[in-house]
């Protein structure tokens, strides 16, 4: 039901207007520009976010404004339906005037984002005109910022690994053939196999059908597949950690072939004898000038999301133009399991591992509530996002038969699947065409321009000395000189430079983060309070820099290393 508002303006005690909203006042009636800034005053947080839940006569907005930092964002949402004229809107903040909770979480999707710390502000009485909906804000908030902590932790936990897999990778790819060579190459049905709890249920389907269609594997389903002998034509793996290599680690694939983004576990592709395929990840999308000039070749770029199985949706739609589907894509505990039988992750749920996880109930694949997690909602989101951005709802198919609810996929049992869109005359062929083995000359060339990158990290690591030095004997003036503040500058100018031509982007963000986090200004800070705090943030920032420099040094070192090595082997 939809609830009715009687809406009156009253003029206030010093002449301006107050807003009285079903008896409820939403600025004071005496002084309300006064009651904002005392206001505000008490409950904004310099360095965070705002999101301020009511607009009303803009009084808290426009106080909000004029106490913020130049820096800090703010959302303003305005449930009430006030005619437009009254809505002072500025460039200055993100504004939306609606109650659609679809609407309002789209927002917060695309404006919270890993490095925010976020404020909630509720303008007054706008909690007991809408109860329901602030409380629908709050979740929704919760579930955002716990999402985006799992993303910064991954970061945190991955950039090192990532970037000792983008630089090992890149030798990898020197040898194999770009997924640009299997850009629509099929027109027959793709199954994707995911190894949620319920893929054992559509195992004796899927051996029927193994030679009309393209099954590809997401990540360490495979070891549930190899256990009923399903051989996958493609295996898409996209993580770089060591839990992900040990699902391969000891096995060998005659004949299915390996789809790999630049961050997957470099080790992973010792496994496969067949020619390989690399992407760049949407994500990795600051090191394609980096990854053309070492490859001098296109790939293209895949959106993904959170998952193995996200990135097997966005490869399948790029290699087929056939119906796709899915079966194991459970994102839920289901049965109180964590993955398919013979997965290596295998192991049932109990109430330890539930608290532990903080699961939570939310709408199955058949209208049932299950067991989910925020790591697979945001991977529900992720998917649910694919199709909606890309027009594709209604037009691929869920046929898990258990699991989470997939919003716009069609949701088919894989039998039915199966009947209606298998051409039965049809037989694939998944052969590619050959490979040409890069000659000895091409080798020699590649590592030359390997070792052109380590040069340039000895330059890099002149320059951030030469800057933490001129820092530290500037300590204890306890102000920033003109001539230091050239000097970093000048050194800052000529590393922007050298930065452009070297991969360090995936281990420099948590020392981005960092920056940003814990080193923002405090209200009402002193001068000598801020030369400390910019003094131990640079000298901080000089330091991590130097470190990931070394880190990826090294690991370029042992690539020139390894493919000197196999040079040496194959003469």
């Amino acid at each position: 039901m939809i609830a009715k508002f009687e809406i009156l303006e009253l003029e206030t005690k010093q002449h301006n207007f107050t807003l009285k909203v079903n008896g409820y006042f939403l600025h004071s009636k005496y002084d309300p520009e006064k009651e904002a800034r005392q206001f505000i005053d008490k409950n904004y947080k310099p360095n965070h976010i705002t999101i301020l839940f009511g607009y009303g006569k803009g009084y808290f907005a426009k106080a909000l404004m004029d106490r913020k930092e130049t820096k800090d964002k703010v959302i303003v949402i305005e449930p009430l339906k006030i005619p437009n004229e009254e809505i002072e809107k500025s460039i200055d903040y993100v504004y939306i005037q609606d109650t659609n909770k679809e609407a309002i979480k789209l927002l917060l999707i695309e404006e919270l984002n890993i490095y925010s710390n976020i404020n909630i502000i509720c303008s007054p009485n706008y909690n007991n005109l809408f109860p329901e909906l602030y409380l629908e804000l709050l979740t929704m908030i919760k579930e955002r910022v716990s999402i985006n902590r799992i993303m910064e932790n991954t970061m945190r936990r991955y950039a090192s690994d990532w970037q000792k897999n983008y630089i090992f990778n890149l030798g990898n790819a020197f040898i194999d053939q770009s997924l640009s060579n299997l850009y629509k190459k099929y027109s027959c049905p793709v199954v994707i196999v995911s190894g949620g709890p319920s893929l054992t249920k559509q195992i004796e389907q899927l051996r029927l059908v193994l030679d009309k269609v393209i099954i590809i594997a997401a990540g360490s389903t495979i070891n549930t597949l190899l256990n009923f002998n399903i051989v996958p034509d493609y295996v898409i793996s996209i993580d770089g950690g060591v839990p992900n290599y040990n699902h391969f680690k000891g096995l060998f694939f005659k004949d299915s072939k390996l789809i790999y983004s630049m961050y997957n576990h470099h080790q992973i592709r010792e496994s496969f004898n067949n020619p390989s395929f690399y992407f760049l990840s949407a994500d990795a999308n600051n090191l394609c000038s980096h990854m053309k000039s070492v490859l001098k070749t296109d790939f293209p770029i895949i959106t993904g999301g959170g998952s193995v199985a996200n990135y097997a949706l966005a490869i399948g739609l790029y290699i087929t133009q056939g119906p796709i589907t899915f079966i194991g894509q459970d994102l839920a505990y289901t049965d109180k399991k964590t993955h398919a039988e013979h997965n290596k992750s295998y192991s049932l749920v109990d109430d330890a591992y539930i608290k532990k996880r903080d699961l939570f109930l939310t709408k199955g694949y058949s209208g049932e509530d299950v067991l989910t997690d925020y790591a697979f909602y945001t991977m529900k989101e992720d998917f649910e996002g694919m199709i909606k951005s890309n027009g594709l709802q209604g037009l691929i198919f869920n046929s898990t038969e258990g699991g989470i609810f997939l919003d716009g996929f069609i949701q088919i049992s894989f039998k039915e699947f199966c009947t209606t869109y298998i051409d039965q005359d049809y037989i694939k062929n998944t052969e590619i065409n050959s490979v040409e083995i890069p000659q000895k000359t091409s080798v020699k060339l590649f590592i030359d321009q390997i070792k052109e990158e380590v040069k340039t990290y000895d330059k890099i690591k002149i320059l951030l000395n030469n800057s933490l030095s001129t820092l530290i004997k500037n300590k204890k003036n306890m102000s920033f000189s003109k001539d230091v503040l050239k000097k970093i500058d000048k050194n800052d100018v000529k590393l922007d430079k050298l930065y452009k031509i070297v991969p360090l982007s995936s281990i420099l963000a948590p020392i981005t983060m960092d920056v940003m986090k814990k080193y923002s200004p405090t209200a009402d800070e002193t001068d000598v309070e801020k030369f400390n705090r910019v003094y131990k943030q640079n000298t901080t920032l000089y330091k991590s820099l130097l470190e990931v420099t070394n880190t990826t040094q090294q690991y370029t070192t042992d690539l020139i290393k390894q493919l000197q090595e196999e040079l040496e082997m194959s003469e």
